[in-house]
């Protein structure tokens, strides 16, 4: 009896790890995609926080400069495309007014 108790703690135990690394990813992905380190997140979010405080912290600082830049600069060579009739498969837009 207790080797199958502590078999299904290992089994537990080994299943929450799992699913708080995997959890710890979504704080990562989130930081990937504002322009900051995915691995210097992950694990501050492993070993640190919480993935849950790392997405409210991602939440509260927002992008990097530089990403912050990169969405202005396609942004605005979308309106300068969208201006000119032409949309990103090279087919015309019609104004209608």
């Amino acid at each position: 009896m207790d080797g199958l108790f502590l078999f299904l703690m290992f089994i537990l135990v080994a299943a929450v790890l799992a699913f708080w690394i995997y959890f710890c990813t979504i704080p990562a992905k989130i930081t990937e995609d504002r322009g900051r380190s995915y691995w210097e997140w992950f694990f501050l979010s492993v070993l640190l926080i919480s993935p849950l405080l790392g997405i409210i912290l991602l939440a509260d600082l927002g992008d990097m400069e530089e990403r912050r830049e990169d969405k202005i600069i396609q942004d605005e060579e979308l309106r300068m495309r969208v201006r000119n009739g032409n949309n990103t498969d090279g087919e015309s837009y019609r104004r209608t007014y």
